[in-house]
């Protein structure tokens, strides 16, 4: 099917959870691509996936994650072909997606990803 993509980038200093005081860049992507069933989540998990990479990043940088489309149930994480699809993309790094509906024939992945700056 159709996607697209879309890599929108906001820069904060904040000092993280974890034990340093780095500074971190906050990345919100957004991964679309047509249907409504698991295999256009993984159209869509791909696209962020893949932005994710340009951005410098991988899915362990992955703090929140958003999914929407016509039919929730049908991208609901414990659906065994669900929890495939998110480990083969994200290679196991996925936080607890938040499923919601959406009006369309599309499933739209919402994503923000915390990378660390260089000192």
């Amino acid at each position: 099917g159709l996607f697209s993509c879309f890599i929108k980038s906001v820069f904060f200093d904040r000092m993280p959870m974890a034990r340093s005081a780095l500074a971190t860049k906050i990345i919100r992507l957004e991964g679309r691509s047509r249907g409504a069933d698991p295999l256009a989540l993984q159209a869509a998990l791909a696209e962020v996936l893949r932005a994710l990479a340009k951005a410098g990043a991988g899915p362990a940088h992955l703090s929140s994650m958003i999914w929407s489309g016509p039919d929730p149930s049908a991208l609901h994480p414990n659906r065994r072909v669900v929890d495939r699809i998110r480990r083969e993309i994200l290679a196991g790094f996925c936080p607890p997606p938040k499923v919601q509906w959406e009006a369309g024939d599309h499933v739209t992945v919402e994503a923000i990803a915390e990378v660390p700056t260089s000192p």
